[in-house]
């Protein structure tokens, strides 16, 4: 939830991606250059998932540690039911398979599940993971339609609103013998769901409210105050061509570049003609270098 904070905050001082919000207010979508690497990353973040939940075990004392073979059952499960989650429902909300969406639908699932995957039980984390993957979907609805936010890779999707999902799911799924099982002696306060009262939900609650009000103050003040003094926008030359150019240069993605060309002739956000000119004519040329 702190990096979501952070991220969504981020992306509202910094501002949207030039093309990315047409003037009547519609969105294009900017997917990824490269699907495959997109993938690759989610099975290197899936396998470090790992360490994360069953890896945090090992600091419980020796005589009473949580399972940590149930911890990596509730973390495989509720991934697997987010990836099976996020395919249907794209499938059914655009009529097409979005990997982009299903990848982050994963990556929900994960971290929907972090809070709880020592104290659920294995059907309440696919229960969790099918919940994390649709917060996720039509979290990026809300912040491109309604919020006219551009967050580029979905950090706030994945990690503040299916944070916040995993945060209070602990209180409505926990049972109750995994929180003594994860905690030590006979709990008292487990989920609501299961008979446990409102107790550990207001727990729960209260501690993200305190999460988003700290992260997102400090972090409001630390982007407003980067804005106002270095800047937080490079010139929309720069932004055009990308960090290739100037810094090592050459023009490491072609192909993304003449991309924002296309938005930016189509009702993109408009920048100086000439300069829009001279670089597409530069691109026709097959010039690589600034």
């Amino acid at each position: 939830m702190v990096g979501g904070t952070a991220a969504l905050v981020g992306a509202k001082v910094v501002g949207p991606r030039m093309g990315k919000f047409n003037k009547d207010g519609s969105v294009n979508a900017i997917p990824g250059h490269n699907i495959t690497s997109g993938m690759l990353g989610l099975f290197i973040l899936w396998f470090g998932w790992y360490g994360f939940n069953p890896g945090s075990t090992l600091s419980r004392p020796a005589d009473s540690p949580p399972s940590r073979g149930k911890v990596a059952v509730t973390t495989t499960l509720a991934a697997c039911a987010a990836a099976v989650t996020a395919v249907v429902a794209t499938k059914i909300k655009t009529n097409r398979y979005d990997l982009g969406l299903v990848v982050n639908g994963v990556l929900g699932g994960l971290v929907g599940i972090t809070a709880g995957c020592a104290t659920v039980e294995p059907w309440a984390a696919v229960v969790i993971g099918i919940v994390a993957a649709i917060i996720v979907i039509y979290a990026v609805d809300l912040l491109d339609n309604v919020l006219k936010i551009d967050d580029p890779v979905g950090a706030a999707p994945v990690h503040l609103f299916t944070g916040l999902w995993g945060v209070i799911a602990v209180g409505l799924f926990s049972s109750e013998s995994g929180m003594a099982a994860a905690y030590g002696g006979e709990s008292g306060a487990y989920g609501l769901l299961l008979g446990g009262g409102a107790e550990q939900l207001m727990a729960q609650l209260i501690g993200a409210v305190t999460i988003l009000t700290w992260t997102g103050a400090l972090s409001a003040f630390i982007f407003l105050a980067i804005k106002y003094t270095h800047g937080t926008s490079r010139a929309a030359r720069r932004r055009i061509q990308g960090p290739g150019p100037a810094r090592a240069r050459h023009r490491c993605l072609p192909g993304l570049r003449a991309f924002r060309h296309r938005h930016l002739q189509h009702g993109g956000r408009q920048v100086n003609p000439g300069l829009r000119h001279k670089h597409a004519e530069r691109s026709q040329r097959g010039v690589t270098h600034s």
